[in-house]
C-alpha cells in the first residue's frame, strides 16, 4: 500500500524531466509513493562553491535551501492494519495446515482484506497475503530487464 521509491529509470526520466527531475532523482515506484509523487516531491537545494586544485572548499558562492515536499496523511488505523495482516496470514496458514481433502482442500494460498469506515468512506486497513520481499522484487526486475536487451 505505501509502496517504495527508487532511482528514476530512463523511461521515467523522459516523462518527468520537464517537471525538473534529474537523472539521479528518486521517485515513487509503487503505491502511495507513486500516486502521490507530485505532492511528496520537494525541491532540491543548490550550493555553488569554489574549490582549490586539491578539491578543498575555499568559498561558498551562493546557496538555495532545499524545500521539503508536502505531507500526505492516510486514514489507516495502524492497529487495525496489523490485525488484518496477522489475521490473513494466520487463517491462510491454518487452512493450508488442516487440509482433510473432503471439505478443506488446503488450497488457500492468498487473500486480501479492506476495512472501510462506513460513515466517511475512509480506508482504515488494506492488507494482502502473501506480501512480497522488496529485495526479491528488485532482483527479479533487473533479471527481466537484462533479458529484454
Amino acid at each position: 500500500m505505501l509502496g517504495y521509491i527508487g532511482i528514476i529509470s530512463e523511461d521515467e526520466y523522459k516523462k518527468y524531466k520537464e517537471n525538473g527531475y534529474g537523472m539521479n532523482d528518486m521517485i515513487g515506484k509503487e503505491g502511495i509513493e507513486k500516486t502521490q509523487e507530485s505532492q511528496l516531491r520537494g525541491i532540491n537545494g543548490r550550493k555553488r562553491v569554489e574549490v582549490d586544485t586539491n578539491g578543498r572548499l575555499t568559498a561558498e558562492l551562493s546557496s538555495e535551501p532545499a524545500i521539503p515536499g508536502n505531507d500526505v496523511v492516510l486514514t489507516i488505523d495502524m492497529r487495525l492494519q496489523k490485525a488484518a495482516m496477522k489475521s490473513l496470514e494466520s487463517n491462510i496458514e491454518r487452512i493450508k495446515s488442516k487440509a482433510d481433502y473432503k471439505k478443506n482442500f488446503g488450497d488457500a494460498f492468498a487473500g486480501a482484506a479492506v476495512a472501510i469506515d462506513v460513515n466517511s468512506g475512509e480506508v482504515l486497513a488494506m492488507a494482502s497475503y502473501p506480501t512480497y520481499d522488496h529485495l526479491y522484487f528488485w532482483q527479479d526486475r533487473r533479471i527481466r530487464r537484462h533479458r529484454r536487451r
